[in-house]
């Protein structure tokens, strides 16, 4: 479980860390890509999800629980509540450049451990219990 607590932040970032790795690439091309620059990227997005996403998602989990198993429901609900948030709260503060850099990035950690947090935690508990 521990294991599985350590590599949800790390896909989560990898995920937000792809698609602005994509952004710049596009705004940029290949021969402007710098290492660097990557690899600050994705430390700060893997800060994010080890001190953002991971306390939240178990404050979820440890919150909700019965819901959780009960239904996917709860969890897809959530999720989709969290993302308009988000984007919504870096619309207002930052504008359109923040929406793309920062509110969906982080929207899509938040996925990321939605659907992780489903199929490595929750549906393997639900599965034993109903066993």
């Amino acid at each position: 479980m521990i294991g599985k607590a350590v590599l949800m932040p790390v896909c989560a970032a990898m995920a937000a860390w792809s698609y602005v790795m994509v952004l710049q690439l596009i705004a940029s091309g290949v021969e402007y890509l710098n290492i660097e620059v990557a690899l600050a990227v994705f430390a700060v997005s893997l800060m994010g999800n080890f001190i953002i996403g991971l306390p939240i998602a178990l404050l979820l989990f440890f919150l909700s629980n019965n819901q959780l198993f009960g239904s996917p429901t709860t969890l897809v609900i959530t999720v989709v509540l969290t993302v308009i948030v988000m984007i919504l709260a870096t619309f207002i503060f930052g504008g359109d450049a923040a929406v793309l850099v920062f509110g969906i990035p982080a929207s899509i950690s938040a996925m990321t451990f939605a659907v992780l947090g489903w199929h490595w935690v929750i549906k393997p508990m639900r599965v034993a219990k109903n066993d």
